[in-house]
Parts: structure tokens; C-alpha cells; sequence
């Protein structure tokens, strides 16, 4: 299914089920307005073995930049890839999932040690800036931010701002990613009122 058809978005409230419906692809037209889900899919064409290939710069999610504080959810899927981490790291710098799907309607299509090993590192991050609302349901979000860098070293960012709760500052989040092929480090910098 690429798209969740309005009458069944309507009968969804018509049980007493909670559910989200996922479509294949990303909302088109009208309905993003009621897809709560998506797959993102954020690379150019294969290079020769069918390897999706992603751009040095990462590619901000139009689903997410449009929805309402980023409460549409993407996840990045790239079933048959074998190289994990540059969908990883789109999923990173948007603050948005990653399907980890390792056996694609019975055909095996294992994550190696160190990618594993980088999801579960990574999911541990993505578990707790959704669960304290921060790559979602956020105050502001800036992909690409200039604040960090250096640029010319392919270190990119996004900056997220949770709400405000009454008693505490709003938590402020610098997804880094390294997009390029070298050891780096990344230089923030932080404005008076941060």
C-alpha cells in the first residue's frame, strides 16, 4: 500500500484499537494530512552492484520538515542494502526511524557486527530524544544548522529545541553526523542563550 485511503483513515476511529498504518513510500498530496507514518527513501540511483548510494550532503525529510513539530513519523528503508550506515545516518540527522529489516519476505539480508553495533548505540539515542520529545514534537528544528561544522570536513548537523516545561530549560539536541571518510572533529557553536 503507498498511501492510507481516507475511508479507511475514517474507520480507523471507528474501533476502540489504537493503530498507526505505515504505508510503502512517502504521503502524497492530501494524504500527509492524515498518514501518520511513511517509509523515507533518501538516495540517488544504485552505483553498479545495486547499492543505494547516498549524497555526501544529507537530505532533510520533507515529510517531517512539513508535518506540525515533526509529529509525522518517517522511516528510512532500504530493505535489500547492504551498507547500513548512510541510511543510519540520514535517519540521525532528521531525527526520524530506521527499518532494520534484516529478513525481506523470507530472504536474508543480515546487518553485520559493526553496523549492528551502531543501530543499537543509536537506537538507545533515538529511544530517549523521542521518549522526552525532542526530535519530535519539538519547539524549533534546524536541519543544516551553521553552528556546527567544520563543513569542509562533511560535518553536518541539525539542531532540535524541545518545549519548554515550566520548571526546567528547553533541552537543546545537535544531531552531528560525519559524511565523510575521515576521523573528525566537530566544533560547536553555542549561542549566548544556549
Amino acid at each position: 500500500m503507498s498511501e492510507v485511503p481516507i475511508d479507511l483513515f475514517n474507520n480507523k476511529y471507528n474501533t476502540s484499537h489504537p493503530m498507526a498504518i505505515e504505508p510503502e513510500g512517502e504521503a502524497q498530496g492530501n494524504t500527509f494530512w492524515w498518514s501518520a507514518m511513511g517509509w523515507g527513501y533518501y538516495h540517488e540511483n544504485g552505483d553498479n552492484a545495486g547499492e543505494p548510494v547516498y549524497d555526501q550532503v544529507p537530505v532533510v525529510s520533507l515529510q517531517k520538515w512539513l508535518s506540525y513539530r515533526g509529529e509525522h513519523m518517517v522511516n528510512i528503508n532500504e530493505r535489500w542494502a547492504h551498507e547500513r550506515f548512510g541510511p543510519m545516518q540520514m535517519a540521525h540527522f532528521n531525527g526520524i526511524g530506521y527499518e532494520s529489516w534484516e529478513d525481506v519476505w523470507g530472504i536474508w539480508n543480515g546487518i553485520t557486527p559493526r553496523a549492528g553495533e551502531a543501530l543499537r548505540r543509536l537506537s538507545s539515542n533515538w529511544r530517549f530524544l523521542g521518549k522526552h520529545q525532542i526530535t519530535h514534537n519539538f519547539e524549533e528544528w534546524v536541519p543544516h544548522t551553521e553552528q556546527v561544522g567544520p563543513r569542509e570536513d562533511m560535518i553536518f548537523a541539525s539542531k532540535f529545541t524541545g518545549l519548554k516545561a515550566d520548571d526546567k530549560e528547553r533541552d537543546i539536541v545537535f544531531m552531528i553526523v560525519n559524511r565523510g571518510d575521515k576521523a573528525t572533529t566537530a566544533k560547536i557553536t553555542l549561542n549566548d542563550e544556549e
